[in-house]
């Protein structure tokens, strides 16, 4: 285990504990005026002299309409004395106490008080994950989730007669699950990073570790089954080839596609571009990411286009694109694509592969044309009988 990782993940352990503490003070401040405002809301109408007195001697009843509001008043009066009164606040701060000390002794022996990374043991397997995780912690900013601690605190069944527990554990407890919601959910989640992007430097080491300049002003093309409102998004890899006679077999495949998985909105389609700037490329000539896509994303290509796109722009790299997949040394994959090429009107494509072939001919080419049907001619008119 590196000394290095334990420390950064000791650090994390201690800045998470520090944020936590610093948040539930902000919270105690906002319960305690919240109480105190539900108090006043409920509070029960005195009444005049004379109910109070014959309310006293039994003579009367209390109103039926206050019983909910004394509930109510009389909840939220335990749960303040509990909390804020001399002797709960005494209670309350020793509680706080015993949590942080808890708290240390836990990240001592390497346990884990944060939802962003795993007890050290589990978090060292998977290093770049887990620095993942701390990184982005130490960057969040968060809309602070006490309101909603502080909302479920104060919630209250009238069905009821316990108080809820408000030991400062389960305080904790409830905004650190509130918390959780500001951790990412992406392509690599149960999949282990650290091992992910071994594989894919094996990729590249294995197809010898060159880089290459795609020179701005060369031709590429995508085909796939895309919405008509298509916009590239720069975060997401696009697959294209440089040679146009490829073009048209990839959008054969976008029409087999479409037959065979129609999809509401999309249509087979090919768009093309020309590269507007050099792009500085690694080589992946002889590769293949199918075992990869099967070992690490689930047979998704989707999230194979988040590897990918990470692992391009690791600092080591900074990769503008991939040539030489597992298409052939034609095969382009560009990182950013909405910024790096200036993309042509798109082409429509038959959405049956009997249309595709009357179109495009069989075996497909952009050159073929199909034959246009003879137009028949009109019988020459009849001449007017004499």
């Amino acid at each position: 285990m590196s000394n290095g990782f334990k420390a950064e993940w000791d650090k994390h352990q201690r800045d998470f504990l520090a944020l936590m503490l610093k948040e539930i003070t902000l919270l105690d401040v906002d319960l305690k005026s919240k109480v105190v405002g539900l108090m006043e809301d409920n509070k029960p109408s005195k009444g005049n002299p004379l109910e109070r007195i014959k309310s006293f001697l039994g003579i009367s009843k209390p109103h039926s309409a206050d019983l909910p509001r004394q509930a109510f008043f009389q909840y939220f009066k335990g749960l303040h004395d509990e909390l804020f009164g001399k002797k709960g606040r005494r209670t309350y701060q020793i509680q706080r106490d015993e949590y942080v000390s808890e708290c240390l002794a836990k990240i001592s022996s390497g346990k884990s008080i944060s939802p962003f990374v795993e007890d050290l043991v589990a978090a060292t397997f998977d290093t770049r994950k887990s620095k993942r995780f701390m990184g982005y912690f130490a960057l969040l900013t968060f809309g602070t989730p006490k309101e909603r601690v502080v909302e479920e605190l104060c919630e209250f069944d009238p069905k009821s007669n316990a108080l809820k527990s408000f030991e400062y554990e389960r305080i904790a407890g409830i905004w650190k699950r509130e918390l959780k919601v500001h951790k990412p959910f992406d392509a690599f989640h149960g999949f282990n990073e650290t091992q992910g992007f071994a594989a894919l430097d094996k990729l590249f080491a294995d197809a010898g570790g060159h880089v290459m300049t795609v020179t701005a002003g060369t031709s590429c093309s995508h085909a796939g089954v895309l919405p008509k409102t298509l916009v590239l998004d720069d975060g997401i890899p696009c697959w294209t080839t440089t040679d146009p006679n490829k073009a048209i077999n990839y959008a054969g495949l976008a029409v087999t596609k479409h037959v065979n998985e129609p999809s509401a909105g999309s249509f087979p389609q090919i768009i093309s571009g020309v590269v507007d700037v050099d792009l500085h490329c690694g080589v992946m000539h002889g590769t293949s990411f199918d075992a990869f896509t099967r070992v690490f994303c689930g047979t998704s290509h989707a999230h194979l286009k988040a590897w990918i796109a990470s692992w391009c722009a690791e600092p080591t790299r900074k990769f503008d694109g991939l040539v030489g997949t597992n298409g052939g040394a034609d095969e382009l994959v560009i990182m950013r694509p909405f910024s790096k090429v200036t993309w042509k009107p798109r082409i429509t494509l038959p959405t049956t592969q009997a249309g595709f072939d009357r179109e495009y001919g069989k075996p497909p080419s952009f050159a073929y044309k199909a034959p246009q049907p003879t137009r028949l001619q009109p019988p020459p008119a009849s001449s007017p009988t004499p």
